[in-house]
């Protein structure tokens, strides 16, 4: 999953708007994702999913300081939007990002069936 591309996300699955609120999917930040991309979630404090999005590898790794594309962007885009404030990546993903995060992380509250909550 290694690539020189700036990093990015996108919404591609709006699970509240249902027809009340105008839908959340193609909202996107950072670069133009190609076909490497991994499958994040965003879900309230009740555990509730609000949407489904994908990222590049690089996503997981901008700054803190809200880089443009980072999944700290998304998380926060997520929580000022609706109130989702649990972003969550597969474990196996994580694996292959960051395995040392992985290793401290699985099997600990933060692991929710294969999900990994990264931020929450």
């Amino acid at each position: 999953m290694k690539t020189e591309t700036a990093p990015g996300w996108e919404i591609t699955e709006d699970k509240i708007s249902e027809g009340n609120f105008p839908s959340r999917v193609g909202t996107a930040d950072g670069a133009v994702l190609d076909t490497d991309t991994y499958e994040f979630r965003l879900y309230d404090d009740d555990g509730i999913l609000y949407y489904v999005g994908r990222a590049n590898p690089p996503a997981y790794w901008a700054g803190e300081d809200m880089e443009d594309g980072s999944l700290i962007k998304a998380w926060k885009w997520g929580e000022y939007d609706a109130g989702a404030i649990d972003l969550r990546i597969r474990l196996e993903v994580l694996r292959e990002l960051d395995p040392k995060a992985a290793e401290i992380l699985a099997g600990t509250w933060a692991e929710r069936d294969g999900w990994i909550s990264l931020f929450a």
